[in-house]
């Protein structure tokens, strides 16, 4: 089951964010000290019974060292959609 929160319009994904918790070989208390959040809404956040404000998701991607898209459950796509082939030939 995949967890994922809203967060301003955003889905988190919660188990991505404990397995990079856990890739990092970090402890709840220590990465919510790390990111200045309560442990136990890191806890709630990662089984997606609780969301973050965008800070405090910033702050936890600085904490895991990774970009703070990395957390959301879809991933964006940056790149612009190519332009459309001339109907008329």
């Amino acid at each position: 089951m995949v967890s994922v929160c809203i967060l301003g319009g955003m889905k988190v994904d919660g188990e991505r964010l404990r397995a990079l918790r856990l890739a990092k070989g970090l402890a709840n208390n220590e990465l919510a000290h790390d990111a200045r959040i309560d442990p136990a809404n890191l806890s709630k956040m990662e089984r997606g019974k609780a969301g973050a404000s965008m800070p405090a998701l910033r702050r936890l991607a600085a904490a895991l060292d990774v970009p703070v898209t990395e957390l959301y459950a879809e991933k964006i796509n940056l790149t612009p959609p190519p332009a459309p082939a001339n109907a008329a030939a």
